[in-house]
């Protein structure tokens, strides 16, 4: 419980922070007389996502998966993981980026290892009005018979230029037959993002 709690936390001061503390004025409010500091702040802002891009990201996350046979269902132990991730894709323009990207993850619990990696394509788009945007991919892992489905979504803003804080959520399924496996991830990336 200690760790849900704890991810809350870090994930409501993340969503917050980019509000709160890194605040751009409206460029309307630029005036001529500008310092450094604010045109660079006015440079960022104006910043467009259109052409090649590329990612790289480093987080922590906590996970949970349940193992389904006929009729029962078993919740194993709750594990932390640290996912990692690149992106490679398109700007169409300044509001929308297609990308594909490989995630891998390691989870630490009673046993220490890497997930099989997972291939996945999405997209990224700008939340009109705000310095915020949204992701949602969906892939396949490159291991497995059968293959395990991905979908993962969430949201991320930038903190620092060109670093943004990522809060997302994954989702991994297998059917093996009769039995069935449901993973969930939450997790808190920082991503290097180059345009």
């Amino acid at each position: 419980m200690k760790i849900q709690l704890t991810l809350l936390l870090v994930v409501v001061l993340l969503a917050s922070l980019p509000s709160i503390v890194f605040a751009q004025p409206p460029l309307s409010a630029v005036q001529s007389g500008e310092t450094s500091q604010t045109a660079k702040a006015t440079e960022r802002v104006q910043k467009s996502w259109e052409g090649p891009f590329y990612g790289f990201g480093l987080g922590l996350g906590y996970g949970r998966a349940t193992v389904a046979s006929i009729g029962e269902s078993v919740d194993l132990p709750p594990v932390a993981a640290i996912p990692v991730q690149t992106r490679l894709g398109y700007g169409l323009s300044d509001s929308i980026v297609l990308y594909g990207s490989v995630l891998g993850m390691r989870f630490t619990g009673q046993t220490s290892q890497w997930a099989p990696p997972a291939c996945l394509l999405g997209m990224m788009w700008k939340w009109s009005g705000r310095d915020s945007y949204g992701f949602t991919s969906v892939g396949f892992g490159f291991e497995g018979d059968p293959r395990p489905l991905y979908v993962r979504g969430g949201s991320g803003s930038e903190v620092y230029p060109g670093i943004f804080a990522e809060a997302a959520a994954s989702i991994e399924y297998v059917n093996l037959g009769s039995v069935s496996t449901t993973a969930y991830v939450f997790d808190i990336t920082f991503n290097y993002h180059w345009y």
